[in-house]
């Protein structure tokens, strides 16, 4: 295995270890997936590609996390009213 192939395979793996998506978005891009993301945390489910994008953005964006928290709140008022 050349050098080339190792970094890029060892980079891989520590981004899947890491927990690193390979996609960075911004504010409107996460804004866009928002939602989804709430309804599957809210669900207990692990958010894998786009939407583990979404929830490092919203961890390291302090307006984007605001709104999640709300959103995230009314959907488990929601469950827990349908219960």
């Amino acid at each position: 295995m050349n050098d080339a192939l190792r970094q890029e395979r060892t980079r891989k793996l520590l981004e899947k270890w890491l927990g690193a998506p390979e996609v960075q978005l911004g504010c409107d891009e996460c804004d866009e997936h928002m939602a989804r993301l709430a309804e599957l945390l809210a669900s207990e489910a692990a958010p894998i590609g786009v939407l583990a994008a979404v929830q490092q953005h919203i961890e390291n964006c302090h307006c984007c996390s605001g709104e999640f928290q709300a959103l995230l709140s009314i959907l488990k008022m929601e469950q827990s009213d349908s219960t």
